[in-house]
């Protein structure tokens, strides 16, 4: 799709979003804070909740959450998250242009919406996300145009804490970060975290180390009994330091495996999508299902355990188990 058509086909799915009327609905969850944390160029394999020998999440693993290792949609941010948050999926993509995302859903609940984004607000790369976010009652974009210029995330912190978000009840909060995008040595401040790093893999753990003190200042500073709390990556990453990123043709397993990581009161809600998912994969084109479940909007789980992923074209799908792994190249 070239940029023309793209913004032709945004420009119309803004005033479908204008237009329609949401119906009251019910949530029968009991949450009075609902976060969502969307990380950036997070793979599991390098997290050591995960199992990864180098300590990269010790909150995580101190804090004892539910964790999924699942797979993302597509190995590019702008359509792994348009097929997380609305029902367009490897394909099958059109769909995001005439349905609400999961931004809308909570709305329709009662709850109100922020989309606070440390990532640029305009751009191709990020106009889905854009398009996503004005789905919220409030949106904040602490970049413009580009995320070049993007500080670390305790900016998001830090807005968060100077605007009162953090004392809100009833209320979503949706959090993009910039994570462990390239350039992965400009994501932690300077002395951070490891005084050894020598090469490419250091930088990205010491960005996933980096990433885990966020996540662990939001959490404390949100925190309430009646809380879900949930992190997940928009896409993984291929991390050597021969090469390294995401957006590959045609793709790498380490682009689609991230992680899902959730904190909740509601271990029975919890038991049933372990026992949905079995001994798959969870693949994240169904999270919007997935989190309208935990909510106690929908009855049933919906989840998707489909093998197929989007790469960089979302109508160009493949297999998760035809790719090959960067170890193999």
């Amino acid at each position: 799709m070239d940029a023309r058509e793209r913004y032709d086909r945004l420009s119309s799915r803004k005033e479908f979003i204008e237009k329609t009327v949401l119906s009251p609905e019910h949530c029968s969850a009991q949450y009075t804070k609902i976060v969502i944390v969307i990380g950036e160029s997070s793979i599991s394999d390098h997290m050591s909740i995960f199992g990864y020998p180098k300590i990269t999440t010790p909150f995580l693993e101190e804090s004892r959450p539910y964790i999924f290792d699942a797979l993302a949609p597509s190995n590019q941010t702008r359509h792994s998250l348009a097929m997380m948050l609305t029902v367009a999926s490897a394909g099958d993509f059109d769909r995001f242009y005439s349905e609400l995302s999961l931004v809308s859903q909570f709305r329709s609940c009662g709850y109100q919406t922020l989309w606070i984004s440390n990532q640029g607000r305009i751009g191709k790369h990020d106009s889905f996300s854009t398009s996503l976010a004005s789905e919220a009652n409030e949106t904040l974009f602490l970049n413009d145009l580009s995320y070049a210029e993007a500080k670390s995330d305790s900016r998001i912190v830090a807005e968060l804490s100077k605007r009162g978000f953090f004392q809100r009840k009833h209320h979503v909060t949706f959090i993009h970060l910039m994570g462990s995008h390239i350039d992965y040595n400009k994501r932690y401040p300077t002395g951070f975290g490891s005084q050894n790093i020598s090469n490419i893999i250091d930088e990205y753990d010491n960005s996933l180390l980096y990433t885990d003190t966020i996540i662990s200042d939001l959490y404390r500073r949100f925190y309430d009994k009646n809380m879900l709390f949930i992190y997940l990556s928009d896409h993984g990453e291929v991390v050597t330091n021969e090469r390294f990123g995401h957006g590959f043709f045609p793709g790498y397993i380490e682009e689609f495996r991230i992680p899902l990581i959730i904190w909740t009161y509601d271990c029975n809600a919890i038991s049933k999508l372990i026992s949905a998912i079995g001994d798959q994969k969870l693949n994240m084109n169904s999270f919007g299902n997935l989190v309208q479940f935990l909510v106690g909007k929908t009855d049933h789980s919906s989840i998707s355990t489909i093998d197929r992923v989007s790469v960089l074209d979302p109508e160009v799908t493949t297999a998760y188990r035809d790719l090959k792994s960067i170890k193999d190249r």
